[in-house]
């Protein structure tokens, strides 16, 4: 539900930021409107064509190279008509043609001959008409000039190709179109933007529902857990706060929550990370995760020092709530206690030692079963390992076993 609550929120926020915008600067949307306006008759009356563009770029480099064009196609006539060169095509075609009557292969390559003069001959005369027919004119070159001119002005105003005003206009006349009905846009959007604040508000109301329902049961389960972890005067409550309307919706629903929590009886309730010493808000946690571990994802869980302060059956209850964890997780502890070192799957012994007078190193070494019963002996017995705490070392690894 969470996630269909994020993406109708995320929706909402959409939605009313351009409803915001478009009522806060009203004003300035009226100027914006003159300016498009302005904007959009000069490209559209443009006429704007990229064929038309390309097409008298064209027709200017012809009439800029005139005289040279000119030259080349006298030159070309000239070679046709002064060295009889269709004549002379056709004379050897025809003295070709008489093989066929001795080599009917021949027919293939002299009909394909005769096709190509014929082309030929065709190509020349239209040629030689254009030739004839050259209307050159230098006012042609004025008005190209201009014309092109509106081109250049145009795409150097405003930034773009001759593609891109033509595309613009498309996006001018739609948000003109939104300008000029300014109070029917601003209305469909108010209506759309209410649509999606009641689908959010009725979804957060839901998550909100089940969340008062599960903070009832995690209350109840909570306190029989700090029973068995020596926090047996501790006071916990979900407190759900009054949120302001205008900040109502929050990423992950429209709760703002707060643990309240006392350690001592007598002690009112306060925000927990403002009474929790450092072994009680790791206890707290330890708590939390025994709980809720089953149900997220893998992870590497780290307690420093959480079994602090207490001993016996509560340091053993706080072994099995870690133990528990570490079934689905990975879990890290750092202590001082046999009954939490003998439970785990491996033990770490960490030392530090100090070298060249100047330089402190930290040493880790991993504990093979052996090494396990001398240092949980340690443990039992104030740092020297003693027969009783050897056996009770070994009877505390042989328990985690069973």
């Amino acid at each position: 539900m969470i996630d269909l609550y994020q993406r109708e929120l995320k929706k909402y926020r959409n939605i009313n930021k351009k409803y915001q915008e478009k009522l806060k600067n009203q004003n300035e949307q009226l100027q914006r409107l003159d300016f498009l306006k302005y904007q959009y008759n000069e490209i559209k009356q443009a006429k704007l064509s990229e064929n038309e563009e390309a097409s008298l770029q064209n027709e200017l480099k012809i009439l800029n190279n005139h005289e040279k064009i000119s030259q080349n196609y006298y030159d070309f006539l000239n070679y046709f008509e002064n060295f009889n060169l269709l004549s002379n095509l056709y004379e050897a075609i025809s003295s070709l043609k008489k093989n066929i009557n001795y080599d009917e292969r021949l027919k293939e390559k002299v009909d394909q001959l005769e096709e190509s003069y014929f082309n030929i001959e065709d190509l020349f005369d239209e040629i030689k008409s254009n030739f004839k027919n050259d209307d050159f004119n230098p006012n042609d070159l004025e008005d190209i000039n201009e014309r092109l001119s509106v081109y250049s002005n145009l795409k150097r105003k405003y930034k773009k190709t001759t593609g891109e005003l033509i595309s613009s206009l498309i996006t001018l006349e739609k948000e003109l179109d939104e300008l000029e009905n300014y109070d029917f846009y601003l209305e469909e959007l108010e209506k759309e933007r209410n649509i999606s604040y009641n689908e959010t508000l009725k979804l957060g109301r839901e998550i909100s529902e089940l969340r008062k329902a599960n903070a009832v049961k995690l209350t109840n389960d909570l306190n029989q857990v700090f029973n068995e972890l020596s926090l047996k005067n501790t006071t916990f409550e979900i407190e759900f706060k009054e949120v302001n309307e205008e900040n109502l919706f929050k990423n992950n629903g429209i709760d703002v929550i707060d643990f309240l929590v006392s350690f001592n009886k007598g002690e009112p309730l306060k925000p927990l990370n403002k009474v929790a010493s450092g072994g009680e808000l790791s206890r707290f946690m330890l708590a939390l995760k025994s709980l809720s571990y089953q149900d997220i994802s893998p992870k590497t869980f780290i307690f420093d020092e959480i079994d602090s302060g207490v001993s016996g059956e509560v340091a053993y209850n706080i072994a099995l709530k870690i133990k528990s964890i570490s079934l689905i997780h990975q879990v890290l502890c750092v202590t001082h206690l046999p009954q939490v070192a003998s439970i785990s799957d491996y033990q770490l012994d960490i030392s530090k030692q100090v070298i060249d007078e100047n330089r402190t190193i930290t040493n880790i070494k991993v504990l093979d079963y052996n090494d396990r019963i001398e240092s949980i002996a340690k443990m039992i017995s104030d740092g020297e390992a003693t027969q009783a705490s050897i056996a009770l070392a070994k009877e505390l690894l042989e328990k985690k076993r069973n």
